[in-house]
């Protein structure tokens, strides 16, 4: 049975019009978010007629950055019309540009714990610091850490005997002296 021309650009306009709500839309499930991907490849619906390049007239077009929030430390917008591999890069970039004081470097001297070491280094390294980065000098990657471009913590937590767990909390991080310039620095917040 063949089709006639009308029909079969009708399922063409309908398979047009699902491509294009499959790649506008990010949908959040319970299951977590689908669809986070983008087709990328210019020919990966050619076989239904349409053309998937990329035009940088028609991103322009559609593009939009709608800004909620605005504030000397904070800002909370809507970035519309962006595929979603290329709102995290923005994302990323901006983390990365803004400066942060984290923990780097862990040295565990005893863990009996049933999380293990590296584990439990990247816990620490995603615990918030509030501490002014302006106040620590940048550290080169191969140089050993020194007062000036680092502070220090211990974190020393025990199980008694008979107990089944104990919590460890980020409160529970205990910050080493502070040298006199970082105690004056820190005095003139």
């Amino acid at each position: 049975m063949k089709r006639s021309r009308k029909s079969q650009e009708a399922a063409s306009s309908k398979a047009a019009a699902r491509i294009a709500e499959e790649q506008n839309l990010l949908r959040l499930t319970t299951e977590g978010p689908s669809n986070v991907d983008s087709k990328d490849f210019c020919g990966a619906f050619a076989a239904l007629g349409l053309d998937n390049s990329w035009d940088p007239a028609a991103f322009k077009k559609g593009f939009k950055i709608q800004i909620h929030t605005l504030t000397d430390e904070h800002m909370v917008f809507d970035m519309i019309g962006i595929d979603p591999p290329l709102a995290n890069a923005f994302r990323r970039i901006l983390i990365a540009e803004v400066p942060t004081v984290a923990i780097s470097r862990v040295t565990i001297y005893q863990n009996t714990s049933v999380i293990h070491d590296e584990n439990l280094a990247h816990r620490l390294g995603l615990v918030p610091i509030k501490f002014e980065p302006n106040l620590l000098e940048v550290k080169t990657s191969d140089a050993d850490f020194t007062e000036k471009d680092s502070i220090m913590f211990q974190l020393h937590a025990k199980c008694p005997q008979g107990q089944k767990k104990v919590s460890v909390y980020s409160r529970d991080l205990r910050w080493k002296e502070l040298s006199a310039d970082q105690l004056t620095a820190l005095q003139a917040i």
